[in-house]
């Protein structure tokens, strides 16, 4: 089996998607302790683009499976397509404009092998200048969704108020209420 089946839904994504990918394979290709490397499956489920980036993830990518949708199917269906063929032990969602960071993804599988309770983890999430981005939520309330439409002061944007937690629970793994979906690693059993 595999250790890995990575699923990126595209629409008309194509330059961001092609870094994606590029830097996934770089992540994947990084050794293991032992010296092996992981074994993974890549999918990208495009959504219809008009863009090009069916035929770019074809003429670039060949070791991509490759789902290229007659129509815009939406994301959680996009997903579903891909997890239905996946054979890894585990799948990691990815937005196509994330770009993984060196063994980013092996410390994720690394991370689900050490605490077999864990159905989902979300990877640490940093912004293109490498300062965090929140990641992780708390459940919304109605002041939340307050925020979400009028503009709040920048002091409040980091605060509990607003659903955030406190930077310092970034240093180590803890239990959120829920976990931004732009990278998700589940465990089979649990999408079964």
């Amino acid at each position: 089996m595999l250790n890995l089946s990575v699923v990126i839904v595209s629409y008309s994504t194509r330059d961001l998607l092609r870094e994606c990918l590029a830097s996934a394979f770089r992540s994947l290709a990084r050794p293991l302790p032992d010296g092996r490397t992981l074994r993974a499956e890549v999918f990208v489920v495009d959504n219809a683009s008009a863009d090009g980036s069916a035929e770019m993830v074809r003429a670039e990518f060949p070791q991509v499976r490759l789902i290229a949708n007659d129509t815009n199917r939406g994301f959680a269906a996009a997903n579903n397509q891909a997890i239905k063929q996946a054979q890894g032990r585990y799948c990691l969602l990815l937005n196509p404009d994330t770009v993984t960071l060196e063994d980013a993804l092996l410390q994720l599988v690394a991370f689900m092998d050490a605490h077999p309770r864990a159905a989902v983890t979300g990877g640490q999430l940093l912004h293109p200048d490498l300062s965090r981005q929140h990641s992780v939520f708390r459940f919304p309330t109605l002041l939340m969704c307050f925020f979400d439409f009028f503009s709040i002061n920048h002091r409040l944007y980091d605060s509990r108020l607003n659903g955030r937690y406190p930077w310092s629970h970034y240093n180590k793994p803890f239990q959120p209420d829920h976990l931004l979906g732009a990278c998700l690693i589940v465990r089979r059993e649990a999408v079964e």
